[in-house]
């Protein structure tokens, strides 16, 4: 697979606590760093996130920084603490994009995908 950079003239890096998040980057060969503390949950280091993003920033043209918290909450149905995730991501210097919210987990199902009403349907996105 060629790399992000000869596909699209950018070198970029990737912060995460999830391996697969990390493999797709090192697929990619992105920098792909999972900084002390990010741990994939509420408990995670977005201070520690936030310096190495800056520090993958100066020598790539970007970084996707990955919160996994708000999306785990979807998938335990926790939406007390889906709330929680959101509001510490986006508050303060933990500043979260609207898209990576978005497009977290539905509590209403705990799945990427939940199955319409009909029998037989197959199963649609939710944002």
């Amino acid at each position: 697979m060629p790399s992000f950079a000869k596909l699209h003239g950018k070198k970029g890096g990737i912060i995460s606590a999830v391996d697969v998040i990390l493999g797709l980057g090192l697929l990619g060969e992105m920098e792909s760093l999972r900084p002390e503390g990010a741990t994939g949950f509420l408990d995670t280091n977005y201070e520690n996130k936030a310096r190495a993003a800056v520090d993958l920033l100066r020598r790539n043209d970007f970084v996707y920084v990955h919160v996994e918290a708000v999306d785990e909450c979807g998938h335990l149905g926790d939406l007390a603490n889906k709330i929680k995730g959101m509001k510490t991501a986006t508050s303060g210097s933990s500043r979260s994009s609207s898209t990576s919210i978005a497009r977290s987990t539905p509590i209403s199902c705990g799945s990427w995908c939940c199955p319409t009403s009909g029998a037989g349907q197959a199963a649609q996105a939710h944002p």
